[in-house]
């Protein structure tokens, strides 16, 4: 009775180990490419001058480095700190008051009932 040998797959072949590699990084290729699309379209550490929309306590917040955040009031300006609690509320304390400010899907800043903050 003859018996049936069946061949035994190699990994000699480079083609299929180069396969292997780039199915095990794509994964990782994807999350990352999705952090920086969310950081582009608005999420992520707020920047710059935001300015207040449809009855806004303050005229304009302005977000610097250094954690530091000044508001603009009837021409009145007060510096302060922020700080993120997650991924999407900011703390913002001046003069001693903290306030809570969520960053929405369109990038603005809504802070109840001190208003919503859009980039001008």
């Amino acid at each position: 009775m003859a018996s049936y040998v069946r061949p035994v797959p190699t990994t000699d072949n480079p083609s299929a180990s180069g396969k292997r590699v780039v199915f095990r990084l794509l994964p990782a290729a994807v999350v990352l490419g999705a952090a920086a699309l969310l950081t582009a379209c608005g999420g992520g550490e707020p920047s710059g001058e935001y300015i207040g929309i449809e009855g806004a306590v303050v005229d304009k917040l302005e977000f610097g480095p250094d954690d530091k955040v000044r508001t603009t009031e009837a021409g009145e300006t007060k510096e302060g700190t922020f700080r993120f609690e997650g991924d999407k509320l900011i703390v913002v304390t001046i003069d001693g008051d903290q306030n809570a400010l969520t960053i929405t899907d369109d990038g603005c800043l809504n802070g109840g009932y001190l208003g919503t903050y859009c980039k001008p």
